[in-house]
């Protein structure tokens, strides 16, 4: 029988060697605490050949940050953001022509950028919106703010008619009225 490394107190990885488990087909079993709080039995020829490193914290540490850039998807601002670039730059959007269709652009800065977006905003208060402030300009630092719908409606272009709608409608001939109900000069 060969002698087995006491690797009790040593760290590898993310691990702590505690104790000593068991022997199992010539395999010796070490109970090891992760640094996150979680305790495992592992071999020893794993902890020092390198192969395991942690309970699995590690990994999911390492994938969750590649995947999250900024960590907020799912707040009101990212949502604003996102509404802002959809009605100026996606013609498939409902609202588009009220928007990029008319011209209303974004700023280089913002455009690409959620971080950069929420630097300059800051964090949206409850039951605001996004605003513009020169109601025909583009979509930067200096023209935004968070406003009230209230606010936001003092903020709006004026809106006409389109021609069909502003021509008086013609009014079929009258027939005059019988003597009786003739208006009194």
């Amino acid at each position: 029988m060969t002698k087995r490394d006491d690797l009790q107190g040593r760290i590898f990885g993310r691990f702590i060697v505690v104790d000593f488990s068991h022997v199992h087909q010539r395999n010796a079993y070490w109970h090891v605490a992760c640094s996150c709080g979680n305790k495992r039995i592992v071999t020893g020829n794993s902890l020092k050949r390198g192969l395991t490193k942690s309970c699995g914290c590690y990994g999911r540490e390492a994938t969750g940050n590649r995947r999250r850039s900024h960590g907020m998807s799912r707040s009101r601002e990212y949502g604003a953001w996102c509404k802002m670039i959809s009605r100026c730059t996606n013609p498939k959007d409902r609202r588009f022509n009220e928007w990029g269709g008319r011209g209303i652009t974004i700023c280089e800065r913002w455009l690409h950028s959620f971080a950069n977006f929420y630097a300059d905003m800051g964090d949206k208060p409850p039951r605001t919106l996004l605003d513009r402030i020169d109601n025909d300009g583009n979509y930067e630092p200096g023209n935004c703010q968070w406003a009230t719908p209230s606010e936001s409606n003092f903020n709006r272009r004026k809106f006409t008619f389109p021609a069909r709608y502003s021509e008086k409608k013609k009014l079929p001939p009258q027939t005059p009225l019988p003597s009786h109900q003739q208006p009194r000069e």
